[in-house]
This record gives C-alpha cells, structure tokens and sequence, in this order.
C-alpha cells in the first residue's frame, strides 16, 4: 500500500489482465500523462474477481493537477465493450476466411467500394488477371481502343462495352449469365463469363457492387466440341440408318432428315423441313395422316401410322411410321420419327394369305367332295335297291327311309359349314352361360369316352352374353367331343369352367377384341395334346387328325364365336394336353335364359276350301315334288321356274292366289320385286319365303319382314303344316 496515497497497488493491479498490467503501470507513471484538461482515453482486459471472467473495458477520463502541476487524481468513466471487441473479433476473421476463399477461387472477384468504382479491390485470381488483361479494351476498368470487342449477354440483353457489369450492378442492377469478349494485347480474344450485384448498406442504399468473372475459352471449346461431336454422331448414325429419321419441333415442322429420306423422295432436305414433306404423301392419305399426326404431336404421344408416299422413281409405296414425344430436361421439344418402307412385306403377306385361302379351299373342297360323294354314293345305292324292290313287287319303304336320311346328313353338313362362314344367325337373347353348361353336364357325362372324367369350376351370377342357347350348347358339345378324343383310351379328366374377365388395353389388343369385360369359357383336357402344325390349321373345315369324323367340329365351334363377336385360343403341348378359352362379351346381369323353340306337333287337317298356291322354284326335281304333294293334299297349285315368269302370273292370273310359296334365289326377276308385286297386286297373299340361308339373311335379301320361312332342306309335310297355319 503506498502511503502517500493510501492504495493497495497489489489489490488494484489484480483486476487487469496480466498481459495488460504493465501497459497501465507504465501509463500511470509516464511523464507524458495528459495535461490539465486533456482527454485519457484506452481500453484494457479486466479479469473479474467473483467470477474470473476476462472483460474489455474502455477508460475514458481527464487527470487533475494542483498548484504545483502535480497529478492528483483521475476523473472519468469506465464502460464494458466486452460484447463489441467479440463482434469486432468475428467480422475480422470472417474477413480474412472470406479473403482467403477468395484468393483461392478460380474466380476472378471484383469489389467496387463506392458506387462509381473509384476504388476496386479484387483478389488473387482479379490481380493476375488485371495483370494479364494490362491493355485490353475491358478490364480491369477502362474501354477502348480502335478495335472495341464484341458484347454478348444472355436473355438477349445487351449492355455497351463501356459499362461494365461491374459499374451497371454498382448503380443498383443484377447482371445475370454475362459474357464479354476481350482483346489481349497479343491480338488474341478471350471470353469472361460471370455475374455482378449490387451492395446495399442498411437503408437500402447502393454502396458498391461485387462481380465474378472466369475466362472459360477452355470449357466454352470443350463444351462446344462435345455438342458438335454429339450432333455429328447423331448424323452419321442416322444417315447410316436403313430407315428415313426425322425430327420436328414443337410447331409441328420437321427440323432434321436424314439421307434415307432425301433418297427415298429424290428431294433435298430443304423442301422437306418444314412441312415440305406433305408433299410427297398419297393425296388420298394425306387428310388422315396430318389429322393423326397433329393430334399425337397435341398430345404428346407416341403413335404408329401405315400410309402411302411417292418414291423418287414416282411410285406410291406403303410406308410405316413411328413416332415418339422427345424432351429436352423436362421440357417437350418435339418429336422423333422413323419411316420404313413395308411395300414388299405386304406383298408377301398378301400372297401368304393368298396361298393359305388356296389350301383352306382345296381342304374345304376334299372335305365337301369326300362327304357328299359319300352321301351321293348312298342315294344312288338306295335309288337303285327301290328300283329293285319295285321291279320285285315289293314296296321299298326302307330304301326311301334311307334316302330320307342321307339328305338331312347334307343338310347338317350344310348348315355347319355356314356356321363356319358366319351366315347363321339365329335369334339372340340373354343367356346364363353356366346354366347352359350346367344343364348339358347329364348329357355330356354319357357322351365322352368312358375313360374321360368331368370336372367344372362354373361361376355363379355372371352377366349375360347375348347368343342362342342351342348355338353354345353345340358348340360346348363339340369342344367336350374333342377333348374326349384327344384322351381316348387312357384315363384323363375334363375340365370346364365358366367366369367374367375384364380386359385392359394391352390384353384387349392380345385377343384382338375391345376394351371391356367378357364372360370366359374354357375346357381343358389332359389328353396327347396337338403338334405345332395341327394347332395351326385346327379351325379349317374338314381338318382332322383323326381316322373318323368329317373335321367340321373345331371350325363350328370358331364360326359361332365369331358370330357372337368374342375370341377363341387355342394352348396346347404334347403329352399334356390342350386347353381352349373362349371370350363372349358380356350383354347385361341377371339374365334369364331364353327357352329353345322345338318343333310343335299338329294335326295334319285338310283345306276347308279349294285354296290356289303359287310355287316358284327354279331346281325343276324340287319344284316338281312340292307341286304333286301339295296336290296330293288338296291344293290347287299354280307353277313357275323362275321370277319373270312369276310377276306375269301374279299380274295375269286372274283368279285368286292363296299362298305364294317363293323360293329367294331366282333367275329372271329377283325375289325382293316378286314380293313387293305381290303384295301391291294381291294384298289378300300370304307369303312363304324358303332358302338355304337363314331367316335373318332372307329379310336382308327382302329388305322386308319375313313372317312365314321355312329352311332348306324341308319335309314336304312340314310344308303342308306351314300352308294350312298360313290360313
């Protein structure tokens, strides 16, 4: 303690930070203390006697003097600046790390202190490039010479090569994506790329601005080399392409062809691009080949379109093109195509189905020859043992009974090959396909091989599908039939199985059918399965296998589905057996099954009056048959062979015609006329239409309703019947 003045300097000097004492001892002893009325004025590091804390403090103050100028005291005040010296600390090493970034970027920074650039600082990378650049027209600061380079901004701004993107941002504006091209002094022009913004002060206003540059000729080069090697890549692959390419924009032009396309066409790719290549589309193609085509490119789609175009020799080719969306990043630019040429590919195909018509005929016909010679063989047998039996004395009823037979063995025949050809249409309803199958099962059971076991899956509440129930009752029975023959005489199991399926896009195009649901028929088999070459050729009328049986049952079978728009396929491998699906389209829900109409049996009552029928037929032995039964019944029949010769009858006669009793195919004048006269002259006549064909295509033949038919071959009785409920 010193005893002048009464303090304990070893207590007083505790409270300063030791690295800070002697600086303060010194100060208080200095001869150079500030005289009266000057300002003391320093800061120092105090350590807290409680807590040990180490605190700025700033000392502010005046020293007082005596008489004698001797210092007496010091009058001030102290004030904590511990939280500004931490402050002032970190923004002086945020400076230097910032600085250090800076001199390590491979970016030439530029910092305009003040909004008109007096004073630009830069770092490492700015320096050496100022040094590099002593001369140029552009930097560091000033423009000029004779030869002012070139200016480039992006976004299609452009700002005069005196301003600066430096001195633009130190005004207030954002410079974006920049280029400037400057002139070295060796002649050479390099390429800086880079941004510059504006630096605001807290009120917002602008106190400078920073700017970034890089010279990238190196990266522009190896960017720009990259996209030409990728552009002439592009080319010679698609000029080394055996098919026209093309690419077209967003507009719906073509951008690019290449050299297939300008061969194919003879013309330079400059009067295709565009919409230079309509031209050479067929004139009759042309319409639906842009509507289509303008509406995939609408929609950014994919699409595959046949048309015809005019090759360089003049000749219209078939062509294929396929074209698919091209995006740019995420960004839709246009579209990609290729167009190949498929003319002599359709030939071929044309000729292939030629040549498989041919074999299906020639099948067709050694099928129809080999049955009716049979059948012929037969009649000519009966014919000739009747003869016999006449001759005898005795009467041939089995002989005639035998003929009988063998005519309606052709007519079912017939009737088969035109549920092949599709010309059967039988009245449609709704129909329960598991009902149907369900109620067969009995008869099925007794009709297969006896080494054959039956199984059903058979769906419950299914739709409806809109068919005749006899139509799918023959044709369960004849794929049960083939299922109980490829077993044959080893045990095996048949299986049916009924359900709904719902086809997407994709499925619906695998079975060439629509989009929608379909009830499914299948009936498997374990039996010895179907080689490759059968499975081709398995719904051919009068191909078969097997040693019996005329080969019309698989192509009834494919004739009904067609008839009912749905799709049949066929699976099948040696020694595991064959499976067929059948897919109907469904027609509604709880569907009642339509009840088949069966022959009803009548009594066969005679006229009550003379009654006139008009017969017209053109087959003489038929004619002749039907006029001397119905005369043998009690009719008066009036004849005629062809429809000339009817419309004088119905126009002449001058009694009453009851019937008319019309055959559709006629020579002369055709049936529709007939009947249309007929019932203009006569509308008392009552018509009996008769064909070979259906009563649906009878009507459509007419083009009138047909309320009274009766299908060839007929029963001369059934024809009688008929005349007597037309009364």
């Amino acid at each position: 303690m010193s005893p002048e003045t009464g303090v304990d300097y070893e207590k007083f000097l505790s409270v300063f930070q030791p690295d800070d004492r002697d600086r303060i001892l010194q100060m208080g002893t200095s001869p150079a203390l500030p005289g009266n009325g000057a300002v003391l004025a320093t800061e120092y590091r105090s350590v807290g006697v409680e807590d040990g804390k180490e605190r700025w403090i700033a000392v502010r103050g005046r020293m007082l003097f005596d008489r004698e100028n001797r210092a007496t005291r010091l009058i001030g005040t102290t004030l904590d600046i511990s939280e500004r010296k931490r402050m002032e600390e970190d923004l002086r090493r945020r400076a230097e790390e910032l600085q250090k970034i800076m001199d390590v970027a491979p970016v030439a920074l530029f910092v305009a202190h003040d909004p008109d650039c007096h004073e630009v600082t830069g770092n490492r990378t700015a320096n050496w490039l100022a040094e590099a650049a002593e001369g140029t027209s552009v930097l560091p600061s000033a423009p000029g010479g004779p030869d002012e380079p070139r200016k480039f901004f992006r976004d299609g701004i452009e700002i005069p090569v005196q301003e600066l993107p430096l001195q633009v941002a130190s005004r207030g504006a954002e410079v974006r994506d920049c280029e400037l091209e400057v002139l070295l002094p060796s002649g050479a022009r390099r390429i800086l790329w880079g941004h510059a913004s504006p630096l605001r002060d807290a009120a917002g206003s602008v106190r400078g601005a920073v700017a970034g540059f890089q010279d990238v000729p190196a990266t522009r080069q190896h960017t720009n080399d990259l996209r030409r090697e990728s552009a002439e890549r592009f080319r010679s692959a698609a000029d080394a392409a055996p098919v026209a390419i093309w690419v077209g924009d967003r507009e719906k032009r073509l951008t690019f062809v290449n050299e297939q396309m300008t061969r194919f066409t003879g013309l330079p790719a400059g009067q295709l691009l565009g919409h230079g290549w309509q031209q050479v589309i067929h004139p009759d193609d042309l319409e639906s080949v842009r509507a289509i085509d303008y509406a995939a490119v609408d929609r950014r789609s994919s699409l595959q379109l046949e048309y015809r175009a005019r090759r360089a020799d003049g000749e219209y080719r078939h062509l294929l093109g396929t074209t698919s969306p091209r995006y740019v990043g995420r960004e839709y630019a246009g579209r990609i195509g290729s167009v190949i040429d498929i003319t002599d590919l359709k030939r071929r195909q044309e000729e292939d189905v030629v040549r498989q018509k041919l074999e299906t005929v020639g099948t067709l016909a050694n099928g129809i020859s080999h049955d009716f010679n049979n059948l012929l063989g037969a009649v000519l047998a009966q014919a000739e043992l009747a003869l016999a039996e006449l001759a005898s004395g005795s009467p041939p009823e089995e002989e005639l009974k035998g003929i009988r037979e063998v005519a309606l063995r052709g007519s079912e025949i017939v009737r088969q090959l035109m549920l092949y050809a599709g010309n059967e249409n039988e009245v449609l309803g709704l129909v329960d396909l598991s009902r149907i199958v369900d109620e067969m099962l009995a008869l099925l059971a007794v009709s297969v091989s006896k080494h054959a076991r039956l199984e059903t899956d058979l769906g419950k509440h299914l739709p409806a599908v809109r068919a005749n129930p006899a139509l799918l009752r023959q044709m369960v029975m004849n794929l049960v039939t083939n299922a109980s023959e490829a077993i044959g005489e080893r045990d095996g199991v048949i299986r049916l199985a009924t359900g709904c399926v719902t086809l997407d896009h994709a499925a619906a195009s695998s079975w060439r059918l629509t989009e929608g649901g379909y009830l499914r028929l299948e009936v498997s088999d374990s039996g010895c399965g179907m080689p490759q070459e059968a499975q081709a050729r398995a719904f051919d009328p009068f191909f078969t296998t097997k040693s019996v049986g005329h080969g019309l049952g698989l192509a009834v079978v494919d004739g009904i589905v067609r008839s009912l728009r749905g799709a049949i396929r066929l699976t099948s491998k040696l020694g595991k057996g064959t499976t067929f699906q059948i897919l109907l389209p469904c027609a509604g829900t709880g569907a009642e099954m339509i009840q088949d109409r069966g022959p009803r049996s009548e009594e066969s009552v005679g006229p009550s009056r003379q009654v006139t029928v008009l017969v017209v037929e053109d087959e003489d032995p038929l004619r002749q048959a039907v006029v001397k039964m119905l005369r043998k019944t009690g009719f008066s029949v009036i004849e005629t062979r062809d429809g000339s010769e009817a419309l004088e009858t119905i126009r002449n006669y001058n009694n009453p015609i009851d019937i008319l009793f019309l055959d559709l195919n006629l020579p002369g004048a055709p049936s529709r006329e007939i009947l249309e006269e007929a019932k203009r002259l006569r509308p008392e006549i009552r018509p009996i239409i008769t064909s070979a064909y259906s009563e649906d295509l009878a009507a459509a033949s007419l083009q009138a309703r047909v309320e009274r038919f009766l299908r060839k071959p007929y029963r001369l009785r059934d024809l009688a019947d008929l005349v007597r409920k037309a009364l």
